[in-house]
């Protein structure tokens, strides 16, 4: 992704989830992707799950940190007005 080939981080991070399901950071990279890509409904899809997951494997300290992090993430700026985003990230 950092190398800016989309296509092949794509498929690597679906490889990952095809191994692992529950990998939070790759449903999150992926919805970065998207977002990108300018592919919203699959983006906000895969940041719902990783946030799902995130919440299941960190303890609410840590998911509430994450979670601000991810509210300002720039990949996810076109997200943001977007009322599911908000309930996606919102602390609990």
């Amino acid at each position: 992704m950092l190398l800016n080939k989309q296509g092949e981080a794509t498929d690597a991070y679906q490889r990952a989830l095809a191994i692992r399901p529950n990998n939070w950071i790759a449903h999150y990279n992926l919805g970065c992707l998207y977002a990108r890509a300018g592919r919203m409904n699959e983006a906000m899809e895969m940041v719902g799950i990783a946030v799902a997951e995130m919440r299941q494997q960190r303890t609410p300290v840590e998911a509430r940190s994450i979670l601000e992090d991810i509210r300002k993430d720039e990949a996810l700026k076109e997200l943001r007005d977007d009322p599911r985003f908000a309930k996606i990230v919102a602390a609990r």
